[in-house]
C-alpha cells in the first residue's frame, strides 16, 4: 500500500480541525502518532488540534493532531489552581472557572473577554480529605 492510498482512507483532509473522538481512519494503514490514540482497529484525535502527518513517503503514514494549547497548559492532578466559583448546587458539584495555574500564571482567552480556558467541578467529598466537621455546600 503507498502512502498516497492511505492518505486517501483518511476520513479527514490534512489541516482540519478534528475533536476528540473524531475517527481518523482504521490502524491497518495508518499509525497513530502525538494527539491520537487507538482503539478497536481505529485511530482516534485525542485532542482539539490539526490534523497533520509525519511524511507522505512513509508507510504507513503517521498521522498527529496537534493543538494550540500546549500539553504544559493543562491542569492535572496535584498542580495548584486558582478558580472563581460559578454555581454551588445541594445536589451537584460546585462550578468553577479555572483562571490560573501554578507554573502558568493566568490564562487568556482568544474568544472573549473572559480569561480561563478551563472549567471544574468541586464535589463536597473533595473539599477536605479528612474532615473532622461538616462541609455544607
Amino acid at each position: 500500500m503507498t502512502a498516497s492510498s492511505s492518505l486517501s482512507k483518511l476520513r479527514f483532509d490534512i489541516g482540519d480541525t478534528l475533536a476528540p473522538g473524531d475517527r481518523i481512519g482504521s490502524a491497518r494503514q495508518i499509525s497513530p502518532g502525538p494527539g491520537t490514540y487507538t482503539r478497536l482497529g481505529h485511530v482516534y484525535s485525542s485532542v482539539v488540534g490539526t490534523l497533520t502527518i509525519s511524511s507522505k513517503d512513509a508507510s504507513p503514514i503517521e498521522v498527529s493532531v496537534t493543538s494550540p494549547i500546549s500539553q504544559t497548559q493543562i491542569p492535572s492532578i496535584g498542580k495548584l489552581v486558582l478558580c472563581r466559583v460559578l454555581r454551588i448546587s445541594p445536589q451537584m458539584p460546585a462550578s468553577v472557572e479555572i483562571l490560573a495555574m501554578e507554573g502558568m500564571g493566568f490564562f487568556q482567552s482568544q474568544h472573549n473577554s473572559s480569561t480561563s480556558y478551563f472549567m471544574g467541578a468541586i464535589r463536597r467529598e473533595d473539599v477536605k480529605s479528612n474532615a473532622s466537621e461538616d462541609v455544607s455546600m
